[in-house]
């Protein structure tokens, strides 16, 4: 034998540290690519919270108030906003339902 014994593992570690290398490599894409993953899922998490915020917004009670008032005092669901024709009613008599 001549030289060093070692150079001939030379070749065969340059071999395993160029795989060892890869695999760095392809582990720190991994890495990134999860994270790019959880920022996306992330945004559109945010985005869904934002959309159904703007859609809970107070009703505008000042022309619900304004759209009830219409009617009469006497109206109801089954009157309509006329309420009950007072012609019709007949009260003064002596039974307890007025008829």
């Amino acid at each position: 034998m001549c030289g060093n014994p070692l150079r001939l593992l030379s070749p065969v570690a340059a071999v395993f540290g160029a795989a060892s290398d890869q695999r760095k490599a392809l582990r720190a894409q991994e890495a990134a690519q999860r994270e790019a993953a959880a920022a996306a899922a992330k945004t559109q998490a945010d985005a869904q919270q934002a959309e159904a915020k703007a859609q809970r917004q107070a009703p505008n009670l000042a022309s619900l108030f304004r759209a009830n008032k219409v009617g009469s005092a006497a109206a109801t669901l089954l009157t309509g906003p006329g309420g009950a024709p007072l012609q019709n009613m007949a009260l003064g008599r002596n039974t307890l339902l007025g008829g």
